[in-house]
């Protein structure tokens, strides 16, 4: 029986589809989240241990940090060397990107995952940690707007189809309408942070199924979904509105369930803080990027 070859196995599953834009297949689905849940463990670990309260402000606070990392990965698609036509566009149109570009550095192979996760998160828990030290906690979000206002200067002129990104928020707009409809026939109140994480998902959701199903047949540009979840789903339903739907109900079922579990007052009212906070990170990160990609024709 051959050794098992882990390099041949690395490279298979790791690294050939980083490099070869192929997105993910079950086996680093489950790795990276694997990995995922042992940090966001090691975090509240952490946080816990600097007396830091994970309460609803905290949350509201980290969120600046999302739309910066969603932003930079748009920014590191558009100056993808495997789409050098488009990415001479981007920087033709962006003198910041075009300033990136010139620098040799390439922008896409440092934050394609896990890069830009890494990347992000060790400066949001510079900034939480750090800020917090310092008694400033009032500065966290602001210090996420201001990582994210570079980015945004790099983007803008790249800016070339809102009327399907307005479409993205209005569907997304569509599914939180949706979730307050269930929230009153089921009697639980999830606050805010619940009704934000719907919205995040609903924009996730949202953003694929204008991406995929129906941009490429007016633009004539084609996106795909990376994700295996995602086009398992629009496999067996035959398009992403099924995967736009679940989203709903998936946030829609987790406010619930944190409604429902964590009774309000004392400390569980920052465990349902911060079981929302991750629940809104996993739609709105994606959806972002997804939603801010369409709407730059990156």
């Amino acid at each position: 029986m051959p050794a098992w070859d882990i390099g041949a196995f690395v490279q298979q599953y790791f690294l050939g589809p980083r490099s070869e834009h192929t997105g993910y297949n079950i086996v680093n689905t489950l790795a990276y989240a694997g990995v995922a849940l042992v940090a966001v463990y090691a975090i509240y670990w952490a946080l816990r241990k600097a007396g830091i309260r994970t309460d609803a402000a905290f949350a509201y606070a980290i969120i600046p940090f999302v739309f910066f990392g969603s932003l930079l990965r748009v920014a590191a698609d558009a100056l993808d060397p495997a789409n050098p036509g488009a990415a001479a566009w981007a920087a033709a149109r962006s003198p910041l990107l075009a300033a990136v570009n010139g620098t040799g550095i390439n922008l896409y192979d440092l934050l394609a995952t896990p890069g830009v996760y890494l990347f992000v998160g060790a400066i949001t828990l510079v900034s939480v940690f750090g800020l917090y030290r310092l008694a400033r906690r009032d500065l966290l979000a602001p210090a996420g707007w201001a990582c994210c206002v570079p980015v945004l200067l790099a983007l803008a002129p790249l800016i070339t189809h809102a009327d399907y990104f307005l479409l993205v928020l209005g569907l997304a707009t569509a599914g939180v309408g949706a979730y307050t409809i269930v929230q009153k026939a089921a009697k639980f109140d999830a606050g805010a942070l619940g009704l934000l994480a719907v919205f995040a998902h609903s924009l996730d959701g949202a953003a694929t199924y204008v991406s995929v199903d129906v941009f490429p047949h007016a633009a004539g540009i084609v996106y795909v979904e990376q994700h295996v979840l995602a086009n398992a789903i629009a496999s067996a339903a035959g398009g992403f509105w099924a995967f736009f739907a679940l989203k709903v109900a998936f946030a829609s079922a987790a406010a619930w369930y944190v409604a429902r579990t964590f009774k309000k007052g004392g400390g569980e009212e920052e465990d349902a803080a911060f079981v929302l906070l991750l629940v809104v990170i996993l739609g709105l990160a994606p959806g972002v990027r997804d939603a801010a990609r369409l709407l730059c024709g990156v």
